[in-house]
């Protein structure tokens, strides 16, 4: 697996709104994410749940989150 396509596991994520993208909460952070990016294993589908988020990391790089402390497994 490329090092841009590892996984990575946000919890506590808020769906605040979806459509182009998605609006999400991440700690103190709020970014659109692209959802065709999302993978499988993201638990927040409707706008006000509280979950899990799995991005790739290019894509977690590109929102300026690779700080953001992330869930192990």
């Amino acid at each position: 697996m490329a090092h841009g396509t590892l996984p990575v596991r946000f919890e506590n994520v808020l769906l605040m709104r979806t459509g182009m993208t998605l609006r999400v909460c991440i700690g103190d952070h709020v970014v659109n994410v692209p959802p065709l990016r999302v993978l499988e294993g993201t638990t927040i589908r409707s706008v006000g749940d509280v979950g899990i988020l799995v991005l790739p990391f290019d894509v977690v790089e590109g929102l300026g989150l690779a700080s953001v402390p992330v869930a192990r497994r």
